[in-house]
C-alpha cells in the first residue's frame, strides 16, 4: 500500500510538472508519467493475486477444519469452530488492506 501511495505521489508530481513544462520537456515528462503507471498496473495486479491467493488459503483451511468438525467430539468440534472463525476474521483483515491497495492504485491510474 506504501508503494502505491508514492507511486499516486509521484504521478500527481509529474502531472504538475506537465502542466508547467515548456514543450520541449513535455515527451520527457510524457514517458515518465507511461512509467509511474506501469508501475502503479503492476502493484494493483500483485494486489489482486494476493487478494485473491489469500482468499483460496482461507477457503481451504476452512474446508479442511468443517471436514475435520464432522467427526470431532463436542469440545473439539468447539476449538475447530474458534479457528474456523479466526482464519475468516484473519482473511476479512487482509482482504481490506488488499483491496484498498487496489483501489489506491486504480485511482491513481485514472489520474
Amino acid at each position: 500500500m506504501r508503494e502505491s501511495a508514492a507511486f499516486e505521489a509521484d504521478l500527481k508530481s509529474l502531472n504538475d510538472d506537465l502542466k508547467q513544462a515548456a514543450a520541449e520537456n513535455r515527451a520527457t515528462i510524457q514517458k515518465e508519467i507511461e512509467t509511474v503507471k506501469k508501475q502503479i498496473k503492476v502493484v494493483q495486479d500483485q494486489a489482486k493475486a494476493r487478494l485473491d491467493q489469500a482468499k483460496a488459503e482461507t477457503d481451504a483451511k476452512v474446508k479442511a477444519l468443517q471436514d475435520q468438525a464432522k467427526t470431532a467430539s463436542a469440545m473439539a468440534k468447539a476449538r475447530i469452530e474458534r479457528r474456523i472463525a479466526a482464519a475468516k476474521a484473519n482473511f476479512e483483515v487482509r482482504s481490506k488492506k488488499l483491496s484498498q491497495a487496489w483501489t489506491l492504485t486504480k485511482e491513481a491510474l485514472a489520474a
